[in-house]
């Protein structure tokens, strides 16, 4: 008996990790992804660049539904599925105008309310316990971020706040996507966000198609696989791990950005990033290392 207990918890363990190192690679690729719309936005408006995020994702995903058959996308929840493509296609359209207006360390510091509005939600939504201890942890990890961009003087233009109503709305689908990844297939969650994205944002584009130059589209191809990727990475966590648990890693993505800062555009690190990495570091990896916390 002690054998079976022991290796049930062995393997709950390793799917608990498992859970954590899927979220954080969800990080490390929506870094790059926010590199590639900070360069398109130079080129293409906001609402081109999503549109063709969401109708290359679709296109890309289309082999492998015609590979598995009708049946990997059966599903009786169109409408759910229908309302968190609006929900996608509001949240990216306002992150890339956000990142035509404002700095790319902007959107990287509202996106860490995510987390909070994530253990609000899914306190209520999803019945999570949230526990103090996991409050504090939290919040010690946002306190890490504002020491580290603290030397920057950042400006909130009056952009930037489409930056929180973005975060607000992918704290929602992370809730929404945490509550039905046990109810429909890997295939339907990824295909029908894409296809139901790319028809609500076709209605702004007047219905007329934009031809886009092959500079542009050879980013905007590796975009919409990335964005496919990081749905699918967060959709794996979330299989394994509570959505709660997972909200604060979050801030581990101010350290990839920092670093592809670092090696693409020579951003010099400065002590507040060091004195800040030693805060949300320990801190992220505390939480990802404790089960119960």
């Amino acid at each position: 008996m002690y054998n079976i207990i022991n290796k049930s918890s062995s393997l709950s363990l390793n799917n608990y990790k498992k859970g954590m190192w899927w979220f954080i690679l969800s990080l490390l690729i929506s870094s790059i992804n926010d590199l590639i719309v900070k360069y398109l936005n130079l080129r293409l408006s906001p609402i081109e660049i999503s549109f063709y995020r969401a109708f290359l994702g679709t296109t890309t995903l289309i082999p492998i539904v015609l590979y598995q058959g009708r049946e990997s996308i059966k599903t009786s929840k169109l409408t759910f599925h229908f309302i968190r493509g609006i929900l996608l296609g509001l949240a990216i359209s306002l992150w890339t105008q956000g990142l035509k207006s404002s700095q790319l360390i902007v959107a990287t510091i509202v996106s860490f309310t995510i987390p909070i509005f994530v253990l609000i939600l899914a306190t209520f939504f999803l019945k999570e316990r949230v526990t103090p201890k996991l409050w504090i942890l939290t919040f010690l990890g946002m306190i890490g971020v504002i020491i580290t961009t603290a030397p920057y003087n950042i400006d909130i233009t009056d952009g930037s706040y489409t930056f929180i109503i973005a975060s607000m709305l992918f704290a929602i689908l992370d809730v929404i996507n945490k509550k039905y990844i046990i109810q429909e297939t890997m295939l339907c969650m990824l295909f029908y966000s894409s296809l139901f994205t790319t028809i609500f944002l076709f209605i702004p584009l007047n219905f007329e198609l934009i031809v886009v130059p092959t500079t542009e589209l050879i980013l905007l191809i590796p975009l919409a696989i990335n964005s496919n990727a990081i749905l699918f990475c967060i959709l794996k966590a979330f299989r394994l791990v509570s959505v709660s648990r997972l909200a604060s890693l979050r801030y581990l993505e101010l350290l990839f950005s920092g670093t592809l800062g670092y090696v693409i555009f020579h951003d010099e690190p400065n002590s507040h990033i060091f004195i800040g990495a030693l805060i949300i570091i320990p801190t992220s990896f505390y939480i990802a290392s404790r089960r119960n916390i």
